[in-house]
């Protein structure tokens, strides 16, 4: 929440679109590399033999949606894992994970002993 409340949530955004992108570009290459399998096995099957034509275009659609489709879990797992291993910690760097936040917020009850709020200052009254 401070993170949100300091204004410093722009990293996150740039961090989120980078690995989108790193996956978009990996599945592209990932079809791109298939469809020349596929059109060197079937090519004269599906009446053209070259990427450059435009009748391939399908073919293409097809490859690019199903390397999409295997990806995805990985897109998921980068923002929903909420108790992931110390390698993917270390590489978020200093961003608690999901599930150290939910035990942070269970266990945070400062109220109960009289002490003020730690971010308190930060929200309007």
């Amino acid at each position: 929440m401070a993170y949100y409340c300091s204004g410093n949530v722009w990293w996150i955004a740039w961090s989120g679109l980078l690995v989108a992108i790193v996956l978009l570009i990996g599945s592209l290459y990932a079809a791109y590399r298939t469809a020349d399998a596929v059109l060197a096995r079937w090519g004269g099957r599906f009446g053209f033999t070259s990427l450059a034509d435009i009748a391939s275009l399908p073919l293409l659609l097809l490859l690019v949606s199903t390397f999409s489709l295997v990806v995805t879990p990985l897109q998921l797992a980068f923002v929903a894992n909420p108790r992931p291993g110390l390698l993917f910690e270390l590489w978020r760097e200093g961003h608690p994970p999901l599930g150290e936040r939910i035990d942070f917020a269970n266990q945070y009850h400062p109220w109960t002993d009289g002490q003020a709020l730690a971010y308190g200052d930060k929200f309007r009254k």
